[in-house]
Protein backbone atom coordinates (compact mmCIF):
# COMPACT_ATOMS: atom_id res chain seq x y z
CA UNK A 1 0.00 0.00 0.00
CA UNK A 2 0.91 3.63 -0.74
CA UNK A 3 0.57 3.81 2.97
CA UNK A 4 3.26 1.49 4.45
CA UNK A 5 0.69 -1.40 5.81
CA UNK A 6 2.46 -4.32 6.68
CA UNK A 7 3.81 -3.15 4.26
CA UNK A 8 -2.07 -1.91 4.04
CA UNK A 9 1.56 -2.65 3.87
CA UNK A 10 3.61 -6.72 4.14
CA UNK A 11 6.29 0.25 3.40
CA UNK A 12 6.93 4.36 3.13
CA UNK A 13 6.22 5.09 6.75
CA UNK A 14 3.55 7.31 8.17
CA UNK A 15 3.86 10.29 10.08
CA UNK A 16 3.58 8.69 13.79
CA UNK A 17 6.86 6.51 12.57
CA UNK A 18 10.06 8.29 13.07
CA UNK A 19 13.74 6.92 12.57
CA UNK A 20 16.03 6.61 15.54
CA UNK A 21 18.00 9.89 14.34
CA UNK A 22 14.90 11.67 14.55
CA UNK A 23 13.91 10.81 17.52
CA UNK A 24 17.46 12.08 19.24
CA UNK A 25 16.62 15.25 17.37
CA UNK A 26 13.00 15.61 19.08
CA UNK A 27 15.14 14.17 22.28
CA UNK A 28 17.47 17.04 22.44
CA UNK A 29 15.00 19.86 21.98
CA UNK A 30 12.89 17.90 24.95
CA UNK A 31 10.22 16.41 23.25
CA UNK A 32 10.85 13.04 23.16
CA UNK A 33 12.51 10.34 24.51
CA UNK A 34 16.04 9.72 23.52
CA UNK A 35 17.15 5.82 22.14
CA UNK A 36 17.93 3.49 24.46
CA UNK A 37 21.68 2.62 23.74
CA UNK A 38 21.79 -0.67 25.60
CA UNK A 39 19.07 -2.37 22.97
CA UNK A 40 19.99 -4.39 20.58
CA UNK A 41 18.14 -3.21 17.34
CA UNK A 42 17.72 -4.68 14.52
CA UNK A 43 19.00 -3.46 10.57
CA UNK A 44 15.82 -0.83 10.45
CA UNK A 45 16.43 0.58 13.81
CA UNK A 46 13.67 -1.12 15.99
CA UNK A 47 14.60 -2.72 19.04
CA UNK A 48 14.97 -6.76 18.67
CA UNK A 49 11.78 -8.45 19.49
CA UNK A 50 12.23 -11.49 22.03
CA UNK A 51 10.72 -14.41 21.98
CA UNK A 52 8.72 -14.33 24.56
CA UNK A 53 7.26 -11.61 23.50
CA UNK A 54 5.76 -12.93 20.44
CA UNK A 55 2.78 -15.23 20.90
CA UNK A 56 0.47 -16.46 17.83
CA UNK A 57 -2.97 -14.97 16.65
CA UNK A 58 -5.64 -17.04 16.95
CA UNK A 59 -8.50 -17.11 15.19
CA UNK A 60 -12.01 -16.09 16.55
CA UNK A 61 -15.41 -17.64 16.21
CA UNK A 62 -17.41 -15.28 13.27
CA UNK A 63 -20.29 -14.36 15.76
CA UNK A 64 -17.76 -12.76 18.17
CA UNK A 65 -15.18 -11.25 15.53
CA UNK A 66 -16.94 -7.67 15.16
CA UNK A 67 -16.15 -7.25 19.19
CA UNK A 68 -12.86 -8.57 19.39
CA UNK A 69 -11.78 -6.18 15.74
CA UNK A 70 -12.74 -3.25 17.95
CA UNK A 71 -10.91 -4.59 21.21
CA UNK A 72 -7.96 -5.12 19.62
CA UNK A 73 -7.85 -3.42 16.32
CA UNK A 74 -6.96 -7.05 14.56
CA UNK A 75 -8.98 -9.99 14.53
CA UNK A 76 -8.24 -13.55 12.77
CA UNK A 77 -10.76 -15.91 10.45
CA UNK A 78 -9.73 -19.20 9.68
CA UNK A 79 -10.68 -20.72 6.31
CA UNK A 80 -12.08 -17.78 4.43
CA UNK A 81 -11.27 -18.89 0.80
CA UNK A 82 -10.78 -22.10 -1.38
CA UNK A 83 -7.79 -23.53 -1.92
CA UNK A 84 -8.50 -23.32 -5.68
CA UNK A 85 -9.03 -19.80 -5.56
CA UNK A 86 -5.78 -19.12 -3.62
CA UNK A 87 -3.75 -21.22 -6.09
CA UNK A 88 -5.77 -19.58 -9.00
CA UNK A 89 -5.00 -15.62 -7.24
CA UNK A 90 -0.89 -17.23 -6.40
CA UNK A 91 -0.55 -18.21 -9.90
CA UNK A 92 -1.55 -15.06 -11.48
CA UNK A 93 0.51 -12.60 -8.82
CA UNK A 94 3.54 -14.81 -9.81
CA UNK A 95 2.78 -13.90 -13.14
CA UNK A 96 2.22 -10.60 -13.54
CA UNK A 97 4.88 -9.87 -11.10
CA UNK A 98 7.38 -12.15 -13.38
CA UNK A 99 6.03 -9.56 -16.68
CA UNK A 100 6.50 -6.54 -14.57
CA UNK A 101 10.48 -7.70 -12.86
CA UNK A 102 10.92 -8.55 -16.64
CA UNK A 103 10.25 -5.15 -18.16
CA UNK A 104 12.29 -3.42 -14.71
CA UNK A 105 8.36 -1.95 -13.95
CA UNK A 106 8.05 -3.83 -10.25
CA UNK A 107 9.23 -0.25 -8.29
CA UNK A 108 7.61 2.38 -7.00
CA UNK A 109 8.43 5.47 -9.78
CA UNK A 110 9.76 3.03 -12.29
CA UNK A 111 7.42 4.23 -14.73
CA UNK A 112 5.30 1.42 -14.19
CA UNK A 113 2.12 1.44 -12.62
CA UNK A 114 0.56 -0.43 -9.79
CA UNK A 115 3.09 -0.56 -7.62
CA UNK A 116 2.94 0.93 -4.30
CA UNK A 117 6.33 2.54 -2.54
CA UNK A 118 7.48 -0.20 -0.15
CA UNK A 119 10.92 -1.03 1.78
CA UNK A 120 13.11 -3.65 0.63
CA UNK A 121 13.33 -2.87 -3.24
CA UNK A 122 13.89 -5.80 -5.20
CA UNK A 123 12.17 -8.69 -2.88
CA UNK A 124 8.89 -6.96 -1.39
CA UNK A 125 6.13 -5.84 -3.79
CA UNK A 126 2.78 -3.84 -3.14
CA UNK A 127 1.35 -4.98 -6.15
CA UNK A 128 -2.17 -3.96 -7.71
CA UNK A 129 -4.78 -6.05 -9.04
CA UNK A 130 -7.24 -5.83 -11.27
CA UNK A 131 -11.11 -6.94 -10.44
CA UNK A 132 -11.08 -9.39 -12.46
CA UNK A 133 -10.93 -13.46 -12.34
CA UNK A 134 -9.86 -14.82 -10.07
CA UNK A 135 -9.85 -11.81 -7.96
CA UNK A 136 -13.49 -10.86 -8.26
CA UNK A 137 -14.44 -14.78 -7.97
CA UNK A 138 -12.44 -14.62 -4.86
CA UNK A 139 -14.49 -11.70 -3.46
CA UNK A 140 -17.70 -13.22 -4.10
CA UNK A 141 -16.71 -16.15 -2.29
CA UNK A 142 -14.76 -14.21 0.92
CA UNK A 143 -17.81 -11.42 1.21
CA UNK A 144 -21.16 -13.24 -0.53
CA UNK A 145 -21.78 -15.10 2.39
CA UNK A 146 -19.71 -16.50 5.60
CA UNK A 147 -17.72 -14.88 8.42
CA UNK A 148 -16.74 -11.67 6.59
CA UNK A 149 -20.17 -11.09 5.43
CA UNK A 150 -21.27 -10.99 8.95
CA UNK A 151 -18.38 -9.00 10.43
CA UNK A 152 -18.35 -6.35 7.30
CA UNK A 153 -22.34 -6.51 8.03
CA UNK A 154 -22.10 -6.02 11.95
CA UNK A 155 -19.00 -3.57 11.86
CA UNK A 156 -20.63 -1.23 9.01
CA UNK A 157 -24.61 -1.57 10.27
CA UNK A 158 -25.38 -3.10 6.90
CA UNK A 159 -24.49 0.01 5.56
CA UNK A 160 -22.09 -0.32 1.55
CA UNK A 161 -18.92 0.81 2.21
CA UNK A 162 -16.16 1.17 -1.25
CA UNK A 163 -13.19 0.08 -1.77
CA UNK A 164 -9.84 1.94 -1.26
CA UNK A 165 -7.39 -0.91 -2.01
CA UNK A 166 -7.35 -3.64 -3.79
CA UNK A 167 -3.90 -5.55 -4.05
CA UNK A 168 -1.56 -7.89 -3.02
CA UNK A 169 1.29 -8.38 -0.65
CA UNK A 170 4.21 -10.21 -2.15
CA UNK A 171 8.35 -10.84 0.01
CA UNK A 172 10.71 -12.73 -0.96
CA UNK A 173 13.78 -14.56 1.08
CA UNK A 174 15.94 -11.24 1.56
CA UNK A 175 13.05 -8.98 2.22
CA UNK A 176 14.20 -7.05 5.66
CA UNK A 177 11.81 -6.88 8.47
CA UNK A 178 9.45 -3.70 8.65
CA UNK A 179 9.61 -0.45 11.51
CA UNK A 180 6.32 -0.80 13.37
CA UNK A 181 3.66 1.44 11.69
CA UNK A 182 0.41 2.15 11.69
CA UNK A 183 -1.23 2.86 8.21
CA UNK A 184 -3.71 5.46 9.43
CA UNK A 185 -3.20 8.65 12.40
CA UNK A 186 -5.58 7.81 15.94
CA UNK A 187 -7.33 11.18 16.58
CA UNK A 188 -8.79 10.61 19.56
CA UNK A 189 -12.44 9.40 19.07
CA UNK A 190 -12.39 9.84 14.96
CA UNK A 191 -12.80 5.89 14.82
CA UNK A 192 -11.19 3.63 11.97
CA UNK A 193 -11.11 5.54 8.84
CA UNK A 194 -10.17 1.76 7.25
CA UNK A 195 -10.02 -1.53 7.08
CA UNK A 196 -8.17 -3.99 5.36
CA UNK A 197 -8.73 -8.00 4.90
CA UNK A 198 -5.29 -9.96 4.16
CA UNK A 199 -5.95 -13.10 2.42
CA UNK A 200 -2.85 -15.59 2.59
CA UNK A 201 -2.88 -17.37 -0.63
CA UNK A 202 -0.42 -19.91 0.66
CA UNK A 203 0.78 -21.38 4.26
CA UNK A 204 2.60 -18.71 5.98
CA UNK A 205 5.03 -19.89 8.58
CA UNK A 206 7.62 -18.02 10.72
CA UNK A 207 10.30 -17.97 8.37
CA UNK A 208 8.50 -16.34 5.35
CA UNK A 209 8.17 -13.04 7.40
CA UNK A 210 4.89 -13.34 9.29
CA UNK A 211 2.46 -9.83 10.21
CA UNK A 212 3.33 -9.15 13.05
CA UNK A 213 0.39 -6.79 15.56
CA UNK A 214 0.21 -5.29 18.63
CA UNK A 215 -3.07 -5.55 19.99
CA UNK A 216 -4.61 -2.55 21.30
CA UNK A 217 -2.37 -0.48 19.92
CA UNK A 218 -5.09 1.72 17.32
CA UNK A 219 -5.12 4.36 19.88
CA UNK A 220 -4.50 8.22 20.54
CA UNK A 221 -2.41 7.19 23.23
CA UNK A 222 -0.57 4.55 21.64
CA UNK A 223 0.25 6.54 18.86
CA UNK A 224 1.87 9.54 21.34
CA UNK A 225 4.39 6.58 22.74
CA UNK A 226 5.21 5.27 19.48
CA UNK A 227 6.20 8.84 18.47
CA UNK A 228 7.65 10.08 21.44
CA UNK A 229 9.10 7.12 23.34
CA UNK A 230 9.34 4.46 20.90
CA UNK A 231 12.16 2.34 22.15
CA UNK A 232 10.04 2.20 25.20
CA UNK A 233 6.78 1.39 23.62
CA UNK A 234 8.22 -1.29 21.73
CA UNK A 235 10.47 -3.00 24.32
CA UNK A 236 7.39 -3.79 26.53
CA UNK A 237 4.69 -4.64 23.66
CA UNK A 238 4.09 -7.89 23.03
CA UNK A 239 3.22 -8.88 19.69
CA UNK A 240 0.44 -11.33 18.01
CA UNK A 241 2.24 -13.57 14.83
CA UNK A 242 0.06 -14.33 12.14
CA UNK A 243 1.18 -17.64 10.89
CA UNK A 244 -1.97 -18.80 8.73
CA UNK A 245 -3.02 -21.40 6.25
CA UNK A 246 -3.96 -20.87 3.32
CA UNK A 247 -7.40 -19.37 2.89
CA UNK A 248 -6.97 -17.98 6.25
CA UNK A 249 -7.33 -14.10 6.82
CA UNK A 250 -7.09 -11.20 9.38
CA UNK A 251 -8.70 -8.19 9.42
CA UNK A 252 -6.79 -5.09 10.35
CA UNK A 253 -7.96 -1.71 11.89
CA UNK A 254 -6.10 1.13 10.29
CA UNK A 255 -4.88 2.49 13.37
CA UNK A 256 -3.28 -0.54 14.81
CA UNK A 257 0.50 -0.78 14.83
CA UNK A 258 1.75 -3.77 13.27
CA UNK A 259 5.21 -4.98 10.81
CA UNK A 260 5.74 -7.13 8.22
CA UNK A 261 8.76 -9.37 9.44
CA UNK A 262 11.99 -10.38 7.55
CA UNK A 263 11.35 -13.21 5.16
CA UNK A 264 14.07 -15.77 5.56
CA UNK A 265 12.78 -18.68 3.30
CA UNK A 266 10.66 -18.38 0.19
CA UNK A 267 7.78 -16.01 -1.43
CA UNK A 268 4.66 -15.26 0.64
CA UNK A 269 1.95 -13.68 -1.21
CA UNK A 270 -1.23 -12.34 0.40
CA UNK A 271 -4.26 -10.52 -1.12
CA UNK A 272 -5.56 -7.80 0.54
CA UNK A 273 -8.51 -4.99 0.19
CA UNK A 274 -9.11 -2.15 2.04
CA UNK A 275 -12.79 -0.77 2.76
CA UNK A 276 -13.75 2.72 3.70
CA UNK A 277 -15.52 3.14 6.72
CA UNK A 278 -19.12 4.87 5.41
CA UNK A 279 -19.10 7.02 8.32
CA UNK A 280 -16.06 8.60 6.87
CA UNK A 281 -16.70 10.95 3.89
CA UNK A 282 -13.63 11.85 2.59
CA UNK A 283 -10.77 8.78 1.86
CA UNK A 284 -7.38 8.76 3.20
CA UNK A 285 -4.49 9.99 0.43
CA UNK A 286 -2.95 7.15 -1.29
CA UNK A 287 -5.65 4.73 -2.55
CA UNK A 288 -4.70 3.39 -6.16
CA UNK A 289 -8.05 2.78 -6.97
CA UNK A 290 -8.59 6.19 -8.97
CA UNK A 291 -11.14 5.74 -11.70
CA UNK A 292 -12.93 2.50 -10.50
CA UNK A 293 -15.93 2.06 -8.69
CA UNK A 294 -16.09 -0.61 -6.32
CA UNK A 295 -17.72 -1.37 -2.99
CA UNK A 296 -18.73 -3.81 -0.63
CA UNK A 297 -22.32 -4.84 -1.74
CA UNK A 298 -21.57 -5.58 -5.41
CA UNK A 299 -20.29 -8.86 -3.77
CA UNK A 300 -21.90 -9.50 -0.30
CA UNK A 301 -25.75 -11.11 -0.28
CA UNK A 302 -28.06 -8.96 1.63
CA UNK A 303 -27.97 -8.85 5.40
CA UNK A 304 -30.99 -11.39 5.68
CA UNK A 305 -29.40 -14.68 3.49
CA UNK A 306 -26.34 -14.28 5.49
CA UNK A 307 -24.75 -17.40 7.51
CA UNK A 308 -21.73 -17.89 9.53
CA UNK A 309 -19.77 -20.72 8.62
Amino acid sequence: MSTQMESPGDEGDVPAVLSPDMLALLASMGLGAAPDETLQRLPNGDPVRQLAAIEELTATQPGLACGVLARDGVVRLDGCLSAQLCAACAATVDMQLAVARKAGLDGYGDGGQGFGNVDSPTHRWDMLVDAKPPFDDSLRYLLGDGPLHLLFDQLFGGLDAPFHELACLVSDAGAESQRVHPDTVARGAAGCPLYTTFVALTDVDPSMGCTHFIRGSHTEEAHHRLRHGRDAFLSGAEYSRASLRCGDVVVMDSRVCHLGDANESRRRSLFYFTLMNPEFEDAPAGSKLAGLSLNLHQYALPPAVAVAH
